[in-house]
């Protein structure tokens, strides 16, 4: 089944002629960005949810006030756009330091953890439409942690007084996982199209070794993706969003290749807009993992050897 259709998702491909990276000097993401680009594309889809429908419609697109031209904003490629591939560059460095030798090769080649881990820090900071973006640091979810996260307290919130406990902040989770060693092991296959069906996914950025692809569904024994190899050149980002600007950021088609052919190293997505939400997830999961092998664990708290205080490790992070 294809459970998502390809017109509900912003497109992100290879750009040429963007102002220069200036770790690389690069004007160019060709050849290395493209786990750049599929972390973006599961990035704005979680955002798209966030606004309650996700759906991509000529209105949404032609209303220059609509929260998809809104989103398209957050991810242009220049300098000081919060999601821009030159704000993941700078986010990167600051997290891991400078590798040399990725700088004489004038870009450097994501894994999906790494991009999970710098897109959760740029989240962190920028706070799109009061998104909590979560990245688990074992591989596990736990719940009482991803509520300690989503409820807010009592207090101040973005300028307003909350009086009650249960305001839900919305959640974008993203978990890396590997599911084989050289390659997929099949027996988590049924738990792959499981998360593909449900109806929390916001898509799995995965792909196949050296280069990386957005799944978003299934059919059969294949599994259904989007391609960020495709070379366009910049949009200027003071231009104005006409057809032509649009067309760059629609994918014009999905492609498909055999489930067993991936590489077995992930991030798997889900967005929840209520903590209804996220429960019914966890009473899925809960349904599932008591027949099949699962690929993540979910649990009702963590150890005490797992530090649940994101905060100061995120506010160790250098703002840009």
């Amino acid at each position: 089944m294809l459970h998502m259709a390809k017109e509900n998702f912003i497109y992100f491909s290879y750009r040429r002629s963007f102002q220069p990276i200036c770790l690389y000097n690069s004007t160019s993401d060709i050849g290395w960005g493209c786990m750049v680009r599929t972390g973006q594309m599961i990035l704005a889809k979680a955002l798209l949810q966030s606004y309650g429908d996700a759906r991509i419609t000529n209105e949404s697109q032609n209303d220059a006030m609509s929260p998809y031209r809104s989103i398209l904003r957050l991810f242009m490629d220049a300098p000081g756009k919060p999601f821009s591939i030159h704000s993941i560059i700078e986010a990167n460095q600051n997290l891991h330091g400078v590798d040399k030798k990725v700088i004489n090769r004038g870009g450097e080649w994501f894994a999906p953890t790494k991009i999970s881990l710098v897109l959760m820090h740029l989240v962190f900071w920028h706070k799109p439409s009061n998104l909590i973006m979560h990245v688990p640091k074992t591989g596990a979810v736990y719940i009482e942690e991803i509520l300690n996260l989503c409820e807010n307290e009592p207090g101040e919130q973005n300028g307003e007084y909350i009086e009650e406990n249960g305001e839900w902040s919305p959640m974008f989770l993203l978990i890396p996982a590997r599911i084989g060693i050289e390659k997929v092991n099949e027996s988590y296959i049924p738990h792959l199209k499981e998360i593909l069906e449900s109806p929390y996914s916001v898509g799995i950025i995965g792909g196949k070794p050296r280069a990386s692809l957005y799944f978003i569904g299934y059919q059969e024994n294949h599994i259904i993706y989007l391609d960020p190899h495709v070379v366009q050149s910049t949009v200027d980002p003071d231009e104005t969003f006409s057809d032509r600007v649009l067309d760059t950021y629609r994918c014009k088609n999905v492609k498909k290749m055999s489930i067993s052919k991936i590489d077995p190293s992930m991030s798997i997505g889900f967005f929840f807009a209520s903590k209804d939400e996220f429960l019914d997830f966890v009473d899925r999961y809960n349904t599932f993992a008591s027949e099949y092998p699962v690929i993540f664990s979910i649990e009702e708290e963590s150890p005490d050897y797992v530090h649940n205080d994101n905060s100061l490790y995120l506010e160790s992070f250098v703002t840009i």
